[in-house]
């Protein structure tokens, strides 16, 4: 039985970050009578479409979203034809604060901003700081929840004074950890012939991949036996895979795409996981990583709030590739041995803590 629908805002259902959370979410939710929409700003079919489908989620597309009065006349079409739905539930960054102008103006009930980057403007002309600046007030003054997976990404969408706002929440985005249940730390190579080092993330500027080869071709140089594992998609796949032949590591390094089978690949497959990203917000394979039990090198940009398991976890300067070389030879020769591993299931990350938490929200 149907006893909620709730509209979601996104850029594409894809494997990501947030994607992969809002489905562990939706899992859940719709066990319960929540169901989830999506309004999406792309024509592509997204990976995860073919599950919402299933789930009795349905799929909008707003493809020339950057046209505000064009966006207002599908936006009141989608709730005009559907009326049951009183909560949207943005997820697009700055832009949310379009989506929330429109849903108060449009009567939606409960309107939640929600911002899981720690990305910050870089840019200095007007026009961006007029954009920043007036996104921030429309998110502030229609929003009716502000929501913040981590301080970082709280503060970079709503401002230093986060914390004192009266709707405002932190909420860590909880996943589904019952795959690594019965994962163990491995002391030796979970493949006999060679090191496997994994990377989980989209193929974009963000998470670093040029620093990750720079690393696997120092690791080449000392005659390591390695490979490299990069699971994701994205705009620079083809660049990182032409600069891989170009640096001659078309045998260690191998591009895997999307894939479904992540927990599987953690559990049997990775022996250690990199994350030298230029920024984040709280990067949820971090999770993943610890609750598999798969040690983990991190940016020191990222957030130490992710942190459950401290003995798998090292910060590293993504300025220095000598760091990230020194610290991948110490696990290959089992120099490192973690002694402190805590259960993760039942921890803050469980999606039982953040289901429960936004069926407050939605249903009240």
């Amino acid at each position: 039985m149907i006893n909620k629908r709730v509209l979601h805002v996104v850029g594409r259902m894809n494997q990501g970050g947030v994607e992969n959370w809002l489905m562990h979410l939706f899992r859940a939710s719709s066990q319960k009578g929540i169901i989830f929409d999506f309004i999406v700003h792309d024509n592509r079919i997204g990976c995860f479409e073919k599950e919402i489908n299933s789930l009795g989620g349905r799929i909008y597309r707003i493809e020339n979203y950057k046209n505000p009065i064009r966006y207002a006349k599908q936006l009141n079409s989608i709730l005009k034809n559907n009326p049951e739905i009183n909560v949207i539930h943005s997820h697009v960054f700055k832009f949310s604060g379009v989506i929330m102008l429109l849903s108060k103006i449009l009567g939606v009930k409960t309107r939640i901003s929600h911002s899981h980057t720690g990305r910050q403007s870089t840019s200095d002309k007007f026009y961006s700081f007029f954009y920043d600046f007036l996104m921030k007030k429309l998110i502030l003054q229609c929003s009716t929840d502000l929501i913040g997976c981590s301080d970082i990404a709280s503060r970079n969408l709503f401002g230093n004074n986060y914390d004192s706002n009266i709707k405002h929440k932190k909420i860590y985005c909880g996943l589904d950890l019952n795959p690594y249940k019965n994962s163990k730390y491995f002391r030796e190579w979970k493949n006999k012939k060679h090191f496997t080092i994994g990377h989980v993330g989209n193929f974009s500027t963000v998470k670093n991949h040029e620093l990750m080869l720079s690393v696997a071709t120092e690791l080449k140089k000392n005659g390591l036996l390695f490979e490299m594992l990069f699971i994701g998609d994205g705009d620079l796949r083809k660049h990182i895979e032409q600069k891989t032949f170009d640096l001659g590591l078309e045998n260690e390094v191998k591009l895997l795409g999307l894939r479904q089978d992540v927990p599987a690949l953690l559990v049997d497959r990775i022996d250690l996981l990199l994350l030298p990203s230029l920024f984040e917000g709280l990067p949820l394979v971090s999770i993943e990583s610890q609750a598999a039990k798969v040690p983990l090198l991190l940016s020191r940009n990222i957030t130490d709030e992710l942190v459950i398991n401290r003995d798998l976890i090292t910060y590293l300067d993504i300025k220095s590739t000598d760091e990230w070389v020194c610290s991948i030879t110490k696990y290959y020769y089992n120099e490192v041995k973690p002694a402190d591993m805590k259960n993760i299931i039942g921890s803050r990350f469980d999606i039982k803590h953040c289901l429960r938490e936004f069926h407050e929200i939605y249903c009240r």
